[in-house]
């Protein structure tokens, strides 16, 4: 296994346990961001930020969800709320009722370091100087123009290396273009990371100030695709989780949004759906419409075979299935599309191979399980893609097979899925630990012989050198002394054949027999 693949999965493990409880969830029965409660609640704990600052309040759930995990992590921070909480398209138009319930709650809890700036966010940008925010959150009007206009204008107040979050990345109907402007975000800026549940998050970096980060961070930006997707599905799971243990207590949707203790985890009869809609949307020229939906209400914890009739030239695009208006386990035993009027099948998946494979979107996922296709619907926007029926020109009979489960078993069978899989991963990741362990032993032995045989390298390179100088100075020495012998010689020849050398030759020669006799009378 590769070491980005063992970096990946031990990284995933140090993953929060799901022990977070929102203060503050679904207030006013709104509960766009409660799916990612619990992962801002981590990214907080792990950037431990000294600013942040939120675009956008409204009721407040990001915002006290942000301050929540400041006052449990007990870190020195200050947050900054900017709204003019009158009210937009998107959001709604309402009173000032909205702004003195925030006011109040603010007062209750965090009114040590929080602040309501009650201004627009150009008014507001500021009050801020460059460089100092460490958590940016932009959830204001939803247009692509708007939302560029925030993003730019507020990215200078963010330090190098800061976070920005933006909201609804995932929202493509209406007038929403946060999706394109997120687009443009993840060409331009390196470290981007989306969820895409609960209308979607956007998540990045700004360039600068590297050095070590969070673990949270290097999974988020640096792992592989398939380790993303498990922090995904992570996140996921939680949602479901608080959905149906938080969510579903009593008194919680009230608009002033009571405390939820631990003790008040646990699911109440009244608090189960007994039953709930099956939608089928269609797909036209301006995406997916109520105009073009048909709606079934069926009973929860039976199985239902459905029928829904489409005349001919309703839509031009896929077929869109919301199997449920609430958080439970969605079962599918067949689906199949065929013509009404001629009864051919045009379509069709009934083995659970088949329906697994089926692109899902919104607040829905996948649980895996061998011989069935369970589906977690984790909060009120679940949605099915199904394959484009090509001729357009016929009316449509879909049928449909499925089975929805709010109980506690069914909710516990999601939560043990995710357990499941996290003992998996602790199992994998031991035996990954021992393989990266000996790897790096074995590296560290080849460094050794490596360095080694540099070493005596080095040595040979420097013998070689000591040798090829000794050998230049010999020949130096050579071509010295040849020269010395050359000069003699030719001063010898030239004395030979000089004129002196031939009229002194009889007295040298008289010379050397006289020297010759005085050796051999010598006395011995």
């Amino acid at each position: 296994m590769h070491s980005t693949e063992i970096k990946d999965n031990v990284g995933i493990l140090s993953l929060p346990l799901p022990t977070f409880v929102p203060r503050r969830y679904r207030p006013a029965n709104r509960g766009s961001w409660s799916g990612h409660l619990a992962f801002a609640y981590d990214l907080i704990g792990a950037i431990q930020p000294k600013i942040i600052v939120e675009l956008g309040t409204h009721w407040g759930e990001s915002y006290f969800g942000f301050c929540q995990s400041i006052a449990e992590h007990g870190l020195t921070c200050l947050c900054y709320a900017v709204d003019h909480w009158l009210g937009d398209e998107h959001a709604g138009q309402y009173g000032e009722e909205v702004y003195e319930n925030v006011h109040q709650y603010n007062e209750t809890y965090y009114r040590d370091f929080s602040y309501l700036l009650r201004t627009s966010f150009d008014d507001a940008v500021s009050q801020f100087h460059d460089n100092t925010i460490d958590l940016l959150h932009i959830d204001g009007f939803h247009t692509y123009e708007v939302g560029s206009h925030d993003f730019q204008t507020w990215l200078p107040k963010v330090r190098p290396g800061g976070i920005v979050l933006l909201h609804d990345v995932a929202t493509r109907e209406k007038d929403f273009g946060i999706w394109q402007l997120w687009e443009e975000i993840k060409a331009e800026f390196p470290e981007t990371f989306e969820f895409h549940h609960s209308w979607g998050l956007g998540v990045v970096r700004k360039p600068g100030l590297e050095g070590v980060r969070p673990e949270l961070l290097e999974i988020l930006f640096n792992s592989s695709p398939s380790a993303q997707e498990h922090v995904r599905r992570f996140y996921i799971l939680y949602a479901a989780y608080l959905e149906n243990s938080v969510g579903r207590a009593e008194g919680v949707h009230a608009a002033d949004t009571p405390v939820i203790s631990a003790q008040a985890h646990g699911l109440t009869a009244s608090g189960l759906h007994s039953q709930t809609q099956v939608q089928l949307y269609a797909f036209g020229l301006d995406g997916y419409s109520e105009s073009r939906s048909f709606t079934q209400t069926v009973d929860t914890g039976e199985w239902r075979k459905l029928t829904f009739e489409f005349p001919q030239g309703i839509g031009t695009g896929r077929l869109r299935l919301d199997p449920a208006g609430c958080s439970c386990v969605v079962e599918l035993g067949a689906i199949s599309i065929a013509s009404k009027e001629s009864g051919t099948l045009l379509w069709s998946a009934t083995a659970p191979s088949a329906l697994c494979q089926l692109d899902l979107s919104g607040t829905l996922m996948l649980l895996p399980q061998e011989d069935k296709c369970l589906l977690l619907s984790y909060g009120d926007d679940p949605q099915i893609i199904l394959p484009v029926i090509e001729d357009n020109s016929i009316a449509l009979m879909v049928e449909i097979s499925l089975k929805l489960d709010v109980g506690t078993d069914a909710m516990e069978l999601a939560v043990k899925t995710m357990q499941t899989a996290r003992l998996t991963a602790e199992l994998q990741a031991a035996n990954l630990r021992a393989e990266l362990h000996a790897a790096q032993a074995e590296r560290m032995l080849v460094a050794a012989e490596l360095a080694r045989v540099a070493s005596e390298k080095n040595e040979a390179r420097r013998e070689l050198r000591r040798s090829e100088q000794a050998y230049s100075r010999a020949i130096e020495e050579l071509t010295s002394v040849r020269g010395s012998l050359e000069l003699e010689q030719g001063i010898r020849s030239g004395m030979e054949h000089s004129r002196s050398w031939q009229i002194t030759k009889p007295m040298r020669g008289l010379m050397f027999a006289l020297r010759g006799k005085r050796e051999t009378e010598a006395p011995r």
